[in-house]
């Protein structure tokens, strides 16, 4: 592992993701880059590899908030698991509520079995929920049916 401290990115990380991987991106689109920082805007994120799977893509790699790590601000998710909820999206795993529909012809994540999930659960993390109770199967709650 390489670890890079650079204070003006991590204090102004917003809309400075192409500037950021050009700077820091190492390896090959095999390697997983993460970049952490302090954001005013959106969560964590990363580009699915449709567009981050380009040679030299400075977007190839997951974004993540400060506050998030373990020990993070974040009072709802500062445990770590941020960091496996966004990886799956650099993996290419679309969130369970994709789509926010219970129309059985939505594909949600695109994964055949996985039921369908009408709305994000929102940061908590319910033991069963059904948002969808005319279909089959309860929601698949956990890390990755959350909003970040």
């Amino acid at each position: 592992p390489r670890f890079v401290t650079n204070q003006e990115y991590f204090l102004d990380f917003d809309d400075k993701e192409r500037d950021i991987g050009n700077a820091f991106r190492r390896g090959s689109y095999e390697d997983l880059n993460i970049y952490v920082g302090s954001r005013d805007g959106a969560g964590s994120f990363s580009f699915f590899p449709a567009t981050n799977g380009l040679p030299g893509n400075p977007y190839d790699g997951v974004f993540l908030k400060s506050d998030v790590v373990p020990g993070g601000s974040s009072a709802c998710c500062n445990m770590g698991l941020t960091l496996v909820h966004v990886v799956g999206h650099w993996l290419g795993l679309e969130d369970t509520f994709a789509g926010d529909s219970c129309d059985p012809s939505n594909m949600n994540d695109f994964i055949a079995d996985t039921p369908q999930q009408a709305s994000s659960t929102n940061n908590e993390c319910p033991s069963v929920r059904d948002s969808c109770p005319n279909l089959e199967g309860n929601d698949p709650v956990g890390i990755i049916t959350q909003r970040k």
